[in-house]
């Protein structure tokens, strides 16, 4: 469940977790494209509007990231995370690439993004098990923390 604006080419983003991952002009609410459809309900969603890439999530543990430089926007890679639970947090430091995702079984995971362009070398380096239900994670650089609700 997320939304997301690009000024630069006037089109609203927005998934949900109905499965469906869609396109709409600003302008004309009436002109909607269904960019994706997934099994599983999407869950967040991010728009890298200086690297012209979109991160979603799922509802079976997947990251996927589409590159947004053409209209509609093209998949790069999907990637499975760890564990197949619910992704509910969804968090990108950029100036180490790295993306935080916490699950809905309280699992954290770390995954190196690298460098833009270099996105369907994405790999998992790091995964916390854990028992809480969380919904947020978020990095925090300055003292290298990592907080999740």
């Amino acid at each position: 469940m997320g939304l997301a604006y690009n000024e630069q080419q006037g089109y609203v983003f927005s998934c949900s977790t109905d499965k469906k991952f869609i396109m709409a002009e600003f302008s004309c609410i009436a002109n909607i494209s269904e960019i994706s459809q997934s099994t599983y309900g999407y869950t967040a969603l991010i728009h890298d509007n200086p690297n012209k890439r979109i991160f979603l999530t799922n509802e079976d543990g997947v990251l996927s990231i589409f590159l947004n430089n053409m209209i509609p926007p093209t998949l790069i890679i999907a990637i499975q995370t760890h564990s197949t639970n619910c992704i509910r947090g969804l968090d990108i430091e950029y100036q180490k690439q790295y993306i935080f995702t916490a699950k809905n079984k309280g699992d954290i995971s770390i995954l190196d993004l690298g460098m833009p362009g270099k996105e369907r070398l994405i790999k998992e380096i790091s995964y916390f098990g854990g028992n809480l239900e969380t919904r947020i994670v978020r990095y925090n650089p300055e003292n290298n923390e990592l907080y999740t609700g």
